[in-house]
């Protein structure tokens, strides 16, 4: 799930220290680009040290999708979101190894950098907190195990 500020907006990428070791990453539909995107994402988790291991691969509901942005439902680009979130299919990557909320934040930020052009539509998704990674393994465990 992702975090929310007040105001609405996400919150800035701030790293919760934990004693944590595992994560989480999904990567978001693209046509063009999934196999790509996800294939750098696993390469780059493993260079930093993390054994990441796919959960699966899925359209999403429209139920689904909320399930992981239900604190942003009220919010104007809500709508045009979730259609982009249950265009194509996503794949739930769970990930281990010392600092892996940390690390995985690391994955995240480097794919966004090499294949992001739209913010909204940002290749990848890992959450930052303890919490929220726990209620996303959760979610996709959930999701996957139907």
């Amino acid at each position: 799930m992702i975090e929310k500020s007040e105001g609405g907006r996400p919150e800035p990428e701030k790293v919760e220290t934990s004693q944590n070791n595992e994560s989480v990453f999904i990567i978001k539909p693209d046509e063009e680009k999934h196999d790509m995107v996800a294939e750098d994402a696993v390469k780059i988790a493993i260079e930093l040290g993390l054994t990441p291991f796919l959960m699966g691969k899925k359209k999403l509901s429209y139920e689904e999708a909320v399930s992981f942005y239900k604190d942003f439902k009220d919010e104007t680009w809500f709508p045009g979101f979730m259609e982009y979130l249950t265009s194509g299919e996503i794949s739930a990557y769970f990930t281990k190894g010392e600092g892996a909320i940390e690390k995985t934040l690391e994955v995240k930020r480097l794919v966004r950098e090499k294949h992001t052009k739209d913010r909204q539509k940002d290749a990848i998704h890992a959450p930052k907190r303890e919490q929220s990674v726990q209620e996303t393994r959760d979610l996709i465990s959930k999701i996957f195990s139907k």
